[in-house]
């Protein structure tokens, strides 16, 4: 459960970190470029050099599926649970809603992992309500569509980022910004492909921050992880 002094953030309780144990425990398959532990290695190593101590880490919740129907169509969220149920993908829901392909692997927590992400956003939404920092290292997969995963991404979690800090009455004046440590190819045509995502942003401001040798410019409803959720 995570209690309102957790969901409060404020620049005075410092710097917070949102991750989960799920980014340890599942991988995308042993081919798939994001195979490598990511989100569990930045944990480990701000662990052992002293940068996260426990009262800065937060465990994430999970969103529930019909928190996500909020941008994603309740037919992919459907599917998406239904192809991690199952292990698999009937050639139709692969051509509809784009799982089980190269890039967006039918593997065992397909929607369970996204979803934490997603509800991970959704709490960052809800903490900087009060100024403060929250990192969210798992968090930042734009690409996903209303009606299917799309480059690497099962689900957009920026979108309930910024929906969860508008439900705040968060507008202009604040900045949802989320860092990506390399840049994708064709970056530029990143930013208006994804446009019907952001439109969300008609009260606020989305920037995305790329580095990486390519330089700048190419470019309430969680449940907590392995548990069935709250009311």
């Amino acid at each position: 459960m995570i209690s309102e002094d957790m969901r409060s953030g404020g620049a005075d309780k410092g710097p917070r970190l949102i991750a989960a144990e799920i980014y340890r425990q599942s991988t995308y398959g042993g081919l798939h470029p994001l195979r490598i532990p990511r989100v569990s290695t930045v944990v480990d190593l701000s662990r052992a050099l002293g940068w996260l101590p426990p009262a800065q880490y937060i465990t994430s919740p999970r969103a529930r599926a019909e928190t996500l129907t909020a941008w994603h169509t309740p037919g992919y969220i459907a599917a998406l649970q239904a192809a991690e149920r199952d292990g698999q993908v009937s050639d139709t829901v692969r051509e509809r809603h784009g799982l089980g392909t190269v890039s967006n692997p039918v593997f065992g927590e397909m929607f369970r992992r996204p979803a934490t992400a997603a509800g991970a956003s959704i709490l960052a939404g809800e903490m900087l309500v009060r100024p403060g920092v929250v990192y969210s290292p798992a968090s930042g997969t734009h690409h996903g569509m209303p009606d299917r995963a799309n480059g690497f991404c099962y689900l957009n979690d920026p979108v309930f980022a910024i929906l969860s800090l508008r439900a705040r009455g968060l507008g202009p004046d604040r900045l949802c910004r989320y860092r990506r440590a390399s840049p994708r190819r064709g970056g530029a045509r990143v930013c208006g492909r994804y446009r019907c995502a952001y439109a969300l942003c008609a009260r606020g401001a989305a920037l995305a921050v790329y580095r990486g040798a390519g330089g700048p410019g190419r470019g309430r409803g969680v449940e907590p992880a392995g548990a069935e959720g709250i009311r």
